[in-house]
């Protein structure tokens, strides 16, 4: 498919969506995580979502997870649950992501 240009501080990074694990805010900068590595970018999770495929699901305020990636959902004590991906990452979901989450993957 079309690769995703990346806007970073040193240039811009063109990435395979597909290879996308998931995005994270830290309340500055979004980091684009993949299996072979990272990247800081100077967009934002939202303008990030608009322009990846329906494939992206926003989990919760900080994480964009792709949800191809998704190994397994555990639940946590809250309420919400922790996306396992296929590479080991653990990603936070919301309770009220988790349930379309849970949706969407039919479990």
């Amino acid at each position: 498919g079309a690769r995703l240009p990346i806007e970073t501080r040193t240039g811009i990074v063109l990435v395979d969506p597909d290879a996308i694990v998931y995005a994270q805010f830290d309340g500055a900068l979004v980091t684009i995580v993949t299996a072979l590595g990272s990247w800081i970018t100077t967009a934002t999770l939202r303008e990030l979502e608009d322009q990846l495929p329906p494939k992206f699901e926003r989990v919760d305020r900080r994480h964009l997870l792709n949800l191809d990636e998704v190994a397994r959902l555990e639940p946590t004590p809250d309420g919400g649950y922790v996306a396992v991906t296929r590479t080991g990452a653990r990603v936070p979901v919301s309770r009220q992501a988790g349930r379309a989450l849970r949706r969407r993957l039919a479990l």
